[in-house]
C-alpha cells in the first residue's frame, strides 16, 4: 500500500503461532511497568468541546513512563501486539526498547516493522 506522506511506522511483535489474549495478559500482569488498559476511553474534543467516548478493547496495555501510564500496546485477534515507537526508540538506553525485547523474548516472538497509514 502506498501511503505517501501519511505513512507512519509501527512495530509489531509476532510469531509463527498467534499470541493468545491470555498469553498477552499473563505477560502484562507479570510486569510492574505494564498494566492492562482494556476499559473505554473518554475525552473532550478540543475543537468543539464535545465529549467523545470510545469503547474498550481487550489486550490494550499501558506503560509506566516517569510515573504516568501511557496507552502503548495493542493486542489484535490475529495474534500480534502492535505499538508506535516514540522518537529516539532505537537508542539502546531507552527503557521501552528493553521492554519490547523482553516481551519478544518471553513470547518467543520477533519485532518486525508494520507500516500503517
Amino acid at each position: 500500500m502506498d501511503c505517501g506522506l501519511a505513512r507512519r511506522l509501527a512495530l509489531r511483535i509476532e510469531r509463527r503461532d498467534p499470541i493468545t489474549l491470555e498469553q498477552w495478559r499473563s505477560f502484562v500482569r507479570s510486569r510492574t511497568d505494564l498494566e492492562l488498559n482494556e476499559g473505554g476511553v473518554e475525552g473532550v474534543n478540543p475543537f468543539n468541546a464535545m465529549t467523545v467516548t470510545l469503547p474498550g478493547k481487550p489486550g490494550r496495555a499501558s506503560v509506566n513512563v516517569q510515573g504516568k501510564w501511557k496507552l502503548t500496546f495493542f493486542w489484535a485477534e490475529s495474534g500480534v501486539v502492535t505499538f508506535r515507537p516514540p522518537a529516539g526508540y532505537h537508542e539502546p538506553q531507552l527503557p521501552l526498547q528493553a521492554l519490547v525485547q523482553a516481551l519478544a523474548t518471553a513470547l518467543r516472538g520477533n519485532v518486525v516493522p508494520d507500516f500503517d497509514c
